[in-house]
């Protein structure tokens, strides 16, 4: 455990000796067991005795210039191939130097979060991932982290673009927040919790605000609808692809984009409006989405030589020996 009571200012994942990714936050990665109750007879009282251990999930808010390891980690979810990653989770104080260090051992990511984007937001964006280790093991914290040079700005949940192929997509003011998860089977094995390899990636549906209600920017929307869901012309030829593009301050210089794939409308309809509000008239459109892409710009590719250290034979752990397929 960790052996100065500093209070730490800064929270990092590393991924096979790689660079750390900053983030913002971390939790989770307890070691847990679960309590199982006895009743026996008449007794009134139950027999408590612990049951299978587990390990919780970390969940970690990530920056979006994150580092090549991290970047080519959710690519790699995202396109369905099963991938584990060994790791540590590094918390440092001011001077960069190590205070806690705890090391993970065959990590399944499981969620992907892209916040909300508003054109009207201040907030700066983040992205949400959650990683399900088999075993973490806090190990002696020691040594300095080397600074990572910020390649960009924070990124702003405002600075964003939405394109899909033969629609006007300037009147676009709000994506709802969405994630993307792969869903893993739990199976249980004696005393442990394991994930087998038998997950799916599960990509959502979009929620898109437009600014407007019978706009002449909302024409081609409205026709892409009334083709595909009111005439029913809703084959794959009907589909479209696009694109969601992270933006710096500069609303030109690309720092990442999603690649959206087969997209369908199945919804478009006046946004809710409250009687008595001076309020601005809004569309809103619902699309499906089989498959997403991330890309990452600013993703750093120069990895370190540290290489992650085996497991100690006394770690206790738990499962998700997890794969994906489609």
């Amino acid at each position: 455990m960790a052996t100065t009571n500093v209070s730490p200012t800064a929270a990092f994942i590393e991924l096979e000796g790689a660079n750390p990714s900053p983030a913002r936050s971390v939790d989770g990665g307890a070691v847990t067991a679960s309590v199982v109750e006895q009743w026996a007879g008449r007794s009134p009282f139950a027999a408590k005795n612990l049951g299978p251990v587990q390990v919780e999930e970390f969940v970690a808010e990530l920056r979006l210039d994150l580092e090549q390891s991290m970047a080519d980690w959710i690519s790699t979810m995202w396109s369905g191939k099963f991938s584990v990653r060994n790791g540590r989770v590094l918390l440092a104080n001011r001077n960069n130097q190590t205070v806690d260090s705890r090391r993970f051992t065959n990590a399944v990511l499981t969620e992907v979060g892209v916040p909300a984007l508003d054109a009207s937001s201040k907030d700066v964006g983040y992205l949400t991932v959650k990683l399900a280790p088999e075993a973490v093991v806090r190990e002696k914290p020691g040594g300095q982290i080397s600074p990572v040079s910020s390649r960009a700005k924070a990124w702003l949940t405002a600075n964003f673009r939405l394109e899909i192929d033969g629609l006007d997509c300037t009147r676009v003011a709000k994506i709802d927040g969405f994630t993307i998860k792969q869903k893993m089977v739990e199976e249980s094995l004696r005393d442990r919790r394991m994930l087998s390899k038998s997950g799916r990636v599960q990509f959502p549906n979009l929620r898109i605000t437009l600014g407007g209600v019978n706009s002449p920017q909302l024409s081609s929307w409205a026709e892409w609808f009334d083709d595909f869901v009111v005439k029913g012309n809703c084959d794959d030829s009907r589909e479209k692809n696009g694109a969601l593009v992270f933006l710096a301050p500069d609303l030109k210089t690309e720092l990442g984009r999603i690649g959206l794939f087969n997209l369908g409308i199945f919804r478009f309809a006046p946004a809710k409006v409250e009687a008595g509000t001076d309020t601005i008239a809004r569309t809103m459109a619902d699309l499906y989405c089989q498959r997403m892409e991330l890309k990452l710009v600013g993703a750093d590719p120069s990895p370190r030589t540290r290489q992650i250290k085996p497991l100690s034979r006394g770690a206790t752990g738990a499962s998700p020996k997890a794969r994906r397929s489609r």
